[in-house]
């Protein structure tokens, strides 16, 4: 956790995200999925949006 200058933590920013993180991205954007494509760029959105539609497991994921 990062800390300001006073020492109070503050919470740090997310600048990766997994495949499985897809509707958190979105929420952060307020559902505008030109917001999304932004934020993960064109082809990780469409690449996260396919592995969700397919509900393709995760790297490290348990698959039981």
């Amino acid at each position: 956790m990062t800390e300001q200058a006073a020492g109070t933590p503050i919470a740090a920013k997310t600048y990766t995200y997994r495949f499985d993180q897809l509707q958190d991205v979105i929420a952060l954007v307020d559902g505008d999925w030109d917001d999304v494509r932004a934020l993960l760029g064109g082809k990780s959105a469409n690449l996260a949006d396919a592995a969700a539609q397919a509900a393709l497991p995760n790297e490290g994921e348990d698959e039981s």
